[in-house]
């Protein structure tokens, strides 16, 4: 469910980087990677973080924006599923 939504983020987020994003270690975050974070948990604006050629930002503040959405629907399932089954019957 969120492959997709995540797939599209990083390649917008890549776009508007005009290039790769760097990946850091097993134990330790990239700066590309912790800007994504920041950008995905808010609340500093697209245009402050990462500014970036039109229409490249408006695509990647609609993804950040779907991303949210989605990260927030799988988690609220993810926590319904949990509830029903740790309830007792």
């Amino acid at each position: 469910m969120l492959a997709p939504v995540i797939d599209s983020f990083c390649l917008l987020f890549e776009g508007a980087l005009g290039r790769p994003f760097r990946v850091g270690r097993s134990h330790s975050l990239s700066p590309d990677e912790r800007l994504m974070v920041a950008l995905l948990e808010g609340p500093a604006t697209r245009a402050a973080a990462l500014p970036c050629e039109e229409p490249r930002g408006r695509l990647l503040d609609l993804a950040i924006r779907s991303t949210r959405i989605m990260v927030a629907l799988t988690l609220k399932q993810t926590r319904r599923a949990r509830a029903l089954t740790e309830s007792p019957s």
